[in-house]
């Protein structure tokens, strides 16, 4: 296609038969001689034809001077039905069009390689047992998964011990963040960097006391999210696929009884 005049867009339809499903997104143009840099957005098509915005504005994250636009994005799609992807120019300006060069966009369906979808909302939080590693991804863009740890039965401060781990080349910035049952209270939050001990990974660990007054209020909350930017995302499960290994311990230090002595009171 192309955009041959200033504020263009083009609409195209896509069907999706498989809740679910992961569409990815190819959209590229042979050079960067151009006034229009496009983008795209997707919506779906609901009833009387009424379209609703499910991913927002998606463009190439290199706007380098002479920089061609060619880039691919995944967007988990939750449902099934009709799409619509909107291209259009990413910088809206009144003389954004091209008569000369076409631009192409392709769009796949792939199937979702993380099985924990959906649990992008605390509410869809994946169970995590200590002592058995869980296997996750941000696979697509925008994607956070999140995770529960149950301490409710605990009679004693506990300490949650997790150490999470990916392949080095997966190109997300990994953040784990522990919250307390209401999904706002930071507990801790780390990055993951390159592992000190295995070049091919990257790793991080939270090591946190929770007391039982935390603890009983609810489960915690583990998040496992992109930090360095709405693009990260990586579909490939080599590439992609992170490991949570979680311990959780009874605190062995005896002064800490039921609420710790972390504090004066």
């Amino acid at each position: 296609g192309a955009l041959v005049v200033a504020l263009d867009d083009a609409n195209y339809r896509v069907h999706v038969d498989a809740a679910g499903s992961s569409r990815v997104v190819t959209l590229s143009m042979p050079t960067a001689i151009t006034n229009a840099h496009p983008g795209y957005t997707i919506s779906k098509i609901g009833d009387y034809g009424k379209a609703t915005a499910i991913v927002s504005l998606q463009r190439d994250p290199n706007d380098s001077p002479g920089h061609a636009t060619n880039f691919s994005e995944a967007n988990r799609i939750d449902d099934a039905g009709d799409y619509v992807v909107d291209v259009t120019d990413a910088e809206g300006l009144d003389d954004g069009f091209d008569t000369v060069n076409q631009y192409t966009l392709t769009v796949d369906l792939e199937t979702d390689p993380d099985t924990n979808e959906p649990n992008n909302l605390p509410e869809q939080a994946t169970p995590l047992v200590s002592g058995t590693p869980t296997n996750g991804q941000i696979a697509t863009t925008g994607d956070e998964d999140w995770y529960s740890i149950d301490l409710t039965s605990e009679a004693s401060q506990q300490i949650v011990d997790a150490t999470i781990s990916v392949p080095a080349e997966s190109g997300v910035a990994h953040v784990a963040t522990l919250f307390a049952h209401d999904a706002q209270t930071v507990l801790q939050t780390v990055t993951l960097t390159a592992d000190p001990l295995d070049a091919t990974k990257e790793s991080a660990r939270l090591r946190v006391a929770a007391p039982v007054a935390v603890a009983s209020t609810g489960t915690l909350l583990l998040e496992i999210a992109d930090g360095g930017g709405a693009l990260g995302a990586q579909l490939d499960p080599a590439k992609g696929e992170y490991t949570i290994d979680l311990a959780v311990i009874a605190d062995p230090d005896g002064n800490e009884a039921a609420n710790g002595n972390s504090d004066t009171a």
